[in-house]
């Protein structure tokens, strides 16, 4: 299933999604044009929304969580997570040993040390992007056979 996620983020309609909706978005393999970080910030402005919708005083992380353990951290640099922590709420939502393992794992590159309370191990794995082009079989090898020719 191909999704123009930035218009599903931009949308009314992502703020009142339910909790489930959100995880099953947040679950798909193939999103096109879009970044991790902007579903975090996305995933965050959902949080708060249903925060305010549901005059709760419960917190952000409880609400959240189940989504972001969708979130595929370790497709982000350290420049990406650290502006997260300073621009979001994330920062506040994690902890101070989340937030230090997520560093580690994204610049060792051991994605053990990925907190698994936060991040969920099957999400290891980056998302497959759509090409702008058809990517089948056969349409690779029929550029590939052309360019031969042209050399």
């Amino acid at each position: 299933m191909d999704v123009g996620a930035k218009e599903v983020l931009d949308s009314q309609g992502w703020l009142n999604m339910s909790r489930d909706g959100i995880v099953e978005f947040l679950d798909l393999n193939v999103l096109i044009n879009i970044e991790e970080a902007a579903l975090v910030r996305a995933l965050i402005t959902w949080g708060k929304f249903q925060l305010l919708k549901q005059n709760q005083n419960t917190n952000l992380r409880s609400q959240i969580l189940p989504g972001l353990r969708k979130i595929r951290f370790n497709s982000m640099n350290p420049k990406e997570i650290a502006d997260l922590f300073n621009e979001t709420d994330l920062g506040e939502v994690l902890t101070g040993d989340e937030k230090y393992s997520i560093f580690m794992a994204i610049i060792s590159g051991d994605w053990k040390l990925m907190p698994t309370d936060v991040v969920s191990p099957t999400k290891l794995a980056p998302r497959h992007f759509k090409l702008p082009f058809p990517s089948n079989t056969y349409y690779l090898q029929r550029i590939t056979k052309k360019r031969r020719t042209e050399f």
